[in-house]
């Protein structure tokens, strides 16, 4: 069922609606509505983001990768940008950043149930990876990885989320087919015109 939500809306044209989620509510009923989307800016990764409920995200740009979590739906986004060698592939780019950061979710193997090519950040290589797995307590986790290249420069963006209860696997393929869609196809990188801008 997962994998049927994803792959049906995940490559959806254009930008979602704005949508919003209640804080209070457990991540097992968190849906995300059609207000507060807008787009977040990652300084120390130059990219920019667009996410539903985006003032909520707590970001953390303390470490090589940044972090941004959404505690009420349980998910967390991690950014890396960097440079690279002149000619390079995303999968290049995505074994370096799991040197780094092991804990990413898996591109391949059990669990993965999409691999296509993504349409963001505009000029770039881009495969998108989506999965799902059980986790613990009886909760469903999913997961959307962006492997991006271009000349001389890599990005790797990776977006997990999880729920509970009778309907996890139901909210897990509506917010991947959403983070799809809405997130990973919109992804934009800052030039240096864009940052010198106040």
């Amino acid at each position: 069922m997962v994998a049927a939500a994803c792959a049906g809306q995940a490559q959806a044209p254009g930008r979602p609606p704005n949508g919003a989620s209640s804080p209070e509510r457990a991540p097992s009923e968190v849906a995300f509505g059609e207000q507060g989307w807008g787009e977040r800016a990652v300084p120390s990764q130059v990219a920019l983001v667009r996410l539903p409920d985006a003032a909520a995200w707590r970001l953390d740009e303390r470490g090589t990768f940044a972090e941004a979590r959404h505690a009420a739906s349980g998910s967390r986004l991690v950014v890396r940008a960097w440079r690279a060698p002149r000619i390079v592939a995303p999968a290049a780019c995505e074994r370096e950043a799991r040197l780094a950061r092991p804990d990413l979710p898996p591109s391949e193997g059990e669990g993965v149930f999409e691999r296509r090519r993504g349409v963001a950040p505009s000029g770039w290589d881009v495969v998108v990876t989506a999965g799902a797995r059980p986790a613990t307590g009886g909760a469903v986790e999913g997961w959307l990885v962006a492997s991006a290249a271009t000349v001389g420069r890599c990005l790797v963006v990776s977006l997990t989320t999880v729920a509970r209860g009778p309907r996890a696997e139901a909210a897990i393929g509506d917010r991947l087919a959403l983070f799809s869609a809405g997130t990973i196809d919109t992804l934009a990188v800052r030039t240096p015109e864009d940052r010198a801008r106040p």
